[in-house]
C-alpha cells in the first residue's frame, strides 16, 4: 500500500470513528451539565439516542418530535450546530396549537398565535410579544396549576397558545407540540379512538412524558392513533425547521468533552 493510500484510509477510519462518537459525545456532555432532560431516569430517550450513530440521524430518523427537540436543545447548548432555525421553531409551535383551534377560547387565543407568526416573519416586535403572553398569562397558569391540562383537552391547547409567545423559539416548539399532542390525544379519547386511561395517568401523559410514565421507543406498546400524532408532528417539525444537524462541529463537540471531564476529575480531586 503506497503512503498516500495509507493516510487516506487512515482519515476515513478517523472520520467513521468521529461520527460514530458524535451521539455518545453529546448524550455524555448533557449527562455532566444536568442539562434539562438529561437524567439517568430517562432510560428511553437515552437509549433511543444512543441507538442511532450520527445527530443526524436522530433528526430524519426519529417519529417523536419531544425528543427531536430535547436533543436539539442539548446540541444547541452546547454549541456544536448550525444556528437554529429560529423562525421555523416559532412557527411549528403556532402550527401545533393552531391544531386545536376551533374558535372555542375566543379571539385572544388566535391573536396570541398571530402576534407569534407575525414576530416569527419580523413583522412584530418583542414588547407585541411580552404583551401577548402577559395577556395569556393568567388562564395559562390557571389551567396549569389546577391541572386542567390533564383532563381537558380545551386547557391543554389555550396552554399550547399560551407557549407560542414564550421568548424562546425551542422552548415555544417544545411545549406548545407537547401540549398540542395532549389535547389532541384527549380528543380521540372523548370520540372512542383511544382507551381512557385513569386520570392519575392519563394516557396523553404515559405516551408523552418520560419523567410520569417512562414512555417506550417501541411503538407497537402504543395504539397506531397515537404513532400517526407522533409521525403527523415529527413531519411537520422537519418541515417546517431546518436541519441543524448538517454541519455538526465534531472536534468541538470531541475537546467539550475531554475540557469537562477534567474539569470534574480536577474538582474531585
Amino acid at each position: 500500500m503506497s503512503i498516500q493510500s495509507s493516510s487516506v484510509s487512515r482519515t476515513v477510519r478517523l472520520h467513521h470513528h468521529q461520527k460514530a462518537a458524535e451521539v455518545d459525545d453529546l448524550i455524555h456532555l448533557a449527562l455532566q451539565l444536568s442539562l434539562e432532560g438529561a437524567s439517568p431516569d430517562n432510560v428511553e430517550l437515552l437509549r433511543w439516542a444512543r441507538s442511532k450513530d450520527r445527530l443526524e440521524s436522530l433528526w430524519i430518523d426519529s417519529r417523536r418530535p419531544d425528543w427531536i427537540l430535547k436533543v436539539v436543545d442539548w446540541a444547541d447548548r452546547v454549541g456544536v450546530t448550525d444556528e437554529l432555525d429560529i423562525r421555523g421553531l416559532r412557527l411549528f409551535a403556532c402550527w401545533c396549537a393552531r391544531g386545536g383551534q376551533d374558535g372555542a377560547f375566543g379571539p385572544r387565543a388566535g391573536g396570541i398565535i398571530d402576534v407569534a407568526e407575525r414576530f416569527a416573519s419580523g413583522a412584530a416586535t418583542l414588547d407585541e410579544l411580552n404583551g401577548a403572553r402577559l395577556k395569556g398569562r393568567g388562564g395559562a397558569q390557571g389551567a396549569a396549576v389546577c391541572g386542567m391540562h390533564r383532563r381537558n383537552p380545551r386547557a391543554a391547547f389555550q396552554l399550547a397558545t399560551w407557549h407560542t409567545v414564550s421568548e424562546s423559539a425551542l422552548a415555544s416548539a417544545e411545549w406548545a407540540s407537547w401540549y398540542s399532542l395532549q389535547g389532541r390525544q384527549f380528543e380521540l379519547e372523548a370520540a372512542g379512538a383511544l382507551p381512557v386511561k385513569s386520570e392519575t395517568v392519563p394516557y396523553s401523559l404515559r405516551a408523552l412524558t418520560p419523567a410520569l410514565a417512562g414512555p417506550s421507543e417501541h411503538e407497537a406498546e402504543f395504539p397506531p392513533a397515537i404513532v400517526s400524532l407522533r409521525v403527523e408532528y415529527a413531519a411537520k417539525l422537519r418541515e417546517l425547521v431546518r436541519n441543524p444537524f448538517v454541519n455538526v462541529d465534531l472536534p468541538r463537540l470531541c475537546s467539550l468533552r475531554v475540557e469537562i471531564d477534567r474539569s470534574l476529575a480536577h474538582r474531585a480531586n
